[in-house]
């Protein structure tokens, strides 16, 4: 896969962007808040129709302006036709997708561009809390599954919903009922799709974390779930778990009148030797382990769609030693990969396309 164009109007900082890129290494290079991560950040909004930063769409529009707009145009390997999407953001009604000037929903829109970032926002993975992987796995999964986006909503429009009826003084038994059947009937899926997102990363990540850190530690990624010890792929028995565990939970439910069981309570566990990252590894082990994380879905993609993702690198070579930098230009020599940095005369990759950004303008060198 590969972008040949990105406009911005009235994106972030950009009152108007138009920004074509090389199919191989692209090098933005700019001081802090010049406008780098926003570039990254628009093209990335392609892939998960989120922005990475955990903002609402209304904080993407320039201010003072009402609108915004975010077209890309690129190829998909072996194939001659350019395909073009466009995004229109606004702050009075809901966002409109376009996919070959074809109006489309989330579900339809999601899975034909795909990217992999990695910022240094994700060195935080590991010490950060559960929502901040639960976000990673739902964005990962989102642009492989497309159908996983609508599974994803009504679980949450289904758990905000149960959550309300908790908090009343006298909610009705039967409503609840439903919203109970409707929660595990969902909540099943949502887990089902990321336990296997997770299963098809651990045995890439295992053997990538072996290579980079040339050692005989064993990384293990793993689903955790309040329901079960092991994950099977087994709709009846997780459902089974589910409402076994409920019951179990109705006096604390009653209590804090929150739902204590789902998927909005699970989270990404990572291991070395079976020992908890979180407090035993070292803070290079912490990196490694990002870095073969992010390989592995780039892996996957290629696996799944038959084309590299677009990789997008925001500001985070500085973080990486050498050996872990060549390490990662090993493994995406064959991908377009778009670079942010604050210094280009720290980074040299022949062929590579430069551009400058000051103050959201951009310039190619």
């Amino acid at each position: 896969m590969v972008l040949e164009n990105l406009k911005l109007s009235q994106f972030r900082s950009y009152d108007y962007l138009d920004i074509s890129f090389s199919p191989k290494t692209n090098i933005i290079c700019g001081k802090n808040a010049q406008g780098k991560t926003n570039i990254i950040e628009a093209i990335h909004y392609f892939s998960t129709l989120k922005s990475h930063r955990f903002v609402s769409d209304k904080e993407l529009i320039l201010t003072d302006k009402d609108a915004a707009k975010m077209q890309i145009s690129f190829q998909k390997e072996q194939s001659e036709r350019l395909h073009k999407m466009k995004i229109l953001l606004s702050k009075n009604a809901k966002r409109e997708l376009y996919h070959n000037e074809v109006k489309e929903d989330n579900a339809s829109f999601l899975g034909q561009f795909h990217s992999v970032l990695f910022s240094p926002e994700d060195l935080n993975l590991i010490k950060g809390d559960k929502e901040q992987r639960r976000k990673f796995l739902d964005a990962d999964v989102c642009q492989i599954r497309p159908r996983y986006y609508k599974i994803l909503k009504y679980y949450n429009s289904i758990l905000r919903n149960r959550n309300k009826l908790l908090k009343e003084e006298s909610p009705d038994p039967a409503l609840f009922q439903v919203y109970t059947e409707k929660l595990v009937e969902f909540g099943t899926e949502v887990i089902i799709y990321r336990a296997l997102f997770v299963e098809r990363l651990k045995e890439t990540a295992k053997k990538i974390y072996r290579e980079i850190s040339n050692g005989n530690e064993e990384l293990t990624l793993r689903y955790e779930s309040e329901l079960f010890d092991e994950f099977v792929e087994d709709r009846t028995a997780i459902r089974g778990f589910f409402h076994d565990k409920l019951e179990k939970v109705q006096k604390e439910e009653q209590l804090f009148r929150t739902t204590r069981v789902g998927p909005h309570r699970d989270d990404l566990e990572f291991y070395l030797d079976n020992k908890n990252v979180k407090i035993y590894a070292s803070q290079g082990q912490q990196r490694t382990i990002i870095l073969a994380l992010k390989l592995s879905e780039l892996l996957f993609i290629k696996e799944l769609t038959g084309s590299y993702p677009v990789l997008l690198l925001d500001d985070i070579l500085s973080e990486l030693d050498r050996e872990r930098q060549e390490s990662l230009f090993s493994y995406i020599k064959n991908c377009q990969t778009i670079i942010t940095i604050t210094d280009a005369q720290k980074f040299d990759v022949a062929g590579a396309k430069i551009f400058t950004v000051e103050q959201s303008v951009v310039t190619e060198n």
